[in-house]
């Protein structure tokens, strides 16, 4: 999966958000890379569901400690993310599934990088407008 990395491009300017959002892009290729469902994949799946979901948390904090005006709408795409993620590498842990593992590895990256450059993009220019960086 190199199709989806991360690039200066989907910075934002808000140095928490920042770094979180290329930790989660790195464990997504960490996933990508290794590939097959076994024990290292196992653990790379639970290092990311859990760090994105630490990372939603983070931000539904800032989003409400800043009356976010979307909260509830950001909050959702979050929550379904995160559903359809679990159950998808659930499938791929499983060894199921009649999609590749590569294309479902690049459609959660693919989400994640239109979530930052659309949703995130305009949370982040509300919070710097109130200071945040």
């Amino acid at each position: 999966m190199s199709a989806v990395r991360w690039n200066d491009g989907l910075r934002l300017g808000v140095a928490k958000m920042d770094r979180q959002h290329e930790k989660v892009m790195g464990l997504l290729e960490a996933l990508g890379a290794a590939k097959a469902p076994g024990e290292a994949f196992d653990e790379a799946v639970g290092e990311a569901l859990d760090y994105m979901d630490y990372h939603f948390a983070a931000e539904q904090r800032l989003m409400e400690e800043w009356d976010y005006p979307d909260l509830g709408e950001h909050v959702d795409a979050h929550d379904d993310f995160m559903v359809q993620a679990a159950d998808d590498l659930a499938m791929l842990q499983d060894g199921g599934g009649e999609e590749p593992a590569e294309a479902v590895l690049l459609r959660l990256a693919d989400w994640w990088a239109g979530h930052i450059a659309g949703a995130d993009r305009k949370l982040a220019a509300f919070l710097r407008e109130h200071g945040v960086k």
